[in-house]
């Protein structure tokens, strides 16, 4: 995730108020259970719901600075934790292609980690668009 925010930077030289942008990347395992509620030869419409953990492998900054940018990295302790539920509806093209629609809402959990959209608003609405192959 990114962000960009206007802060302070001080360092043993100097004290720099700038535009800094961060961004943390994570890696993660999600888990999820599909419930077919009604299953046809050309439509498909689904339940879902699960969770994930994902671990941040570093949170980056970058200081803008008039004399050259600033940056700066951090490891990221903890796991991230969050449950999501959806619906689906899948249009079936073929015998393994389809095309589907999926809302679904994702929480992810108070674990101490450092600020983000996640933390500033854990609640977040998806909306997915796509295609699928099912073997």
């Amino acid at each position: 995730s990114i962000r960009t925010f206007n802060g302070v930077y001080t360092d043993n030289e100097r004290n720099i108020n700038s535009e800094i942008v961060n961004d943390i990347h994570y890696i993660g395992i999600p888990l999820n259970l599909y419930f077919n509620i009604f299953d046809s030869r050309n439509l498909r419409f689904y339940a879902w719901g699960g969770g994930s953990a994902e671990k941040g492998l570093v949170s980056r900054f970058r200081i803008q600075s008039n004399t050259g940018d600033i940056y700066y990295k951090e490891s990221v302790n903890g796991l991230q934790w969050s449950a999501a539920a959806g619906l689906g509806l899948e249009f079936l093209l073929g015998e393994h292609l389809g095309l589907y629609l999926d809302p679904s809402a994702r929480y992810y959990f108070d674990c101490g980690q450092p600020l983000s959209i996640r933390t500033e608003r854990p609640f977040m609405m998806n909306y997915e668009v796509g295609l699928r192959f099912n073997l």
